[in-house]
């Protein structure tokens, strides 16, 4: 029975993290691979790699035990916030809903997680409901289950770290006490974790991203797409987006998101 008991105890304890660990929380497609390139060259010494990302970040679904890395201990999770959830200094990265969309209906075509003949239009009413596969709750839910975290956490809007990168990385780099703030350093990250230098390291080790991108064929080459994010008005029909708005008012208007 002590035995038992001991066991129930371990279970319940939360895992202690490393002292330089740090999580990068978002709704699925909202960026957190672009913002965790960005952070693991900020923190680590150079030469880069944009492949480190596979072998530094590690993910979590629920209480665990987390690997301390030399440099940063760099955690990311699509999980909404829960009681078991981290105390560590936090980053909730929140991307347009209609942006989402659009992605998430590419992303999940590409690996044949629904079926490719699907309709934009038919993924639409599916993501409203919160997408299945994934597990992650609808997108208001997942955003707005981080009200509960009141210490620890920064809100970055993804439009906002791609529309002015430099100001908004440094106030991340502020938030983690990190001093004094390297401004060349940001410039530099900025520039090595571009759009247009992840696509130009595609073409060169093009065999090594097909294994990663493990997706199906044809859909190989789209690791990295336009450089710049696309604006839902131009993929969305009205009756989708109005639908989006309809269904999210509450956080879109929260986070900025108008009409």
């Amino acid at each position: 029975m002590l035995d038992l008991f001991k066991k129930i105890i371990t279970r319940t304890k939360k895992p202690i993290y490393p002292s330089n660990a740090v999580m990068v929380a978002s709704y699925p497609k909202s960026g957190s691979t672009w913002l965790a390139n960005l952070l693991l060259c900020y923190f680590k010494p150079k030469p880069w790699d944009l492949f480190d990302y596979k072998h530094s970040v590690q993910e979590w679904y629920g209480p665990r035990e987390i690997l301390k890395h030399p440099y940063l201990t760099l955690i990311k999770t699509h999980q909404p916030y829960c009681n078991s959830f981290p105390e560590i200094p936090t980053i909730h990265l929140i991307r347009d809903p209609r942006n989402v969309v659009i992605s998430y209906y590419e992303g999940l075509r590409k690996h044949g997680h629904i079926d490719i003949d699907l309709s934009l239009s038919e993924f639409v009413k599916k993501f409203i409901d919160g997408i299945k596969f994934d597990g992650f709750g609808t997108w208001n839910f997942n955003v707005g289950s981080f009200d509960k975290r009141k210490k620890s956490i920064i809100c970055v809007r993804y439009e906002d770290l791609e529309s002015n990168s430099h100001e908004v990385f440094k106030k991340i780099i502020n938030f983690l006490n990190i001093k004094p703030v390297q401004e060349n350093l940001i410039n530099e990250c900025l520039e090595f974790c571009s759009r247009d230098s992840m696509r130009e390291n595609q073409f060169i080790n093009q065999k090594e991203i097909d294994s990663l991108n493990n997706a199906l064929p044809g859909f190989e080459k789209q690791l990295f797409t336009s450089c710049k994010t696309r604006d839902w008005k131009d993929t969305l029909n009205h009756t989708d987006s109005d639908l989006i708005l309809s269904t999210f008012k509450k956080e879109i208007n929260k986070f900025g998101y108008y009409a």
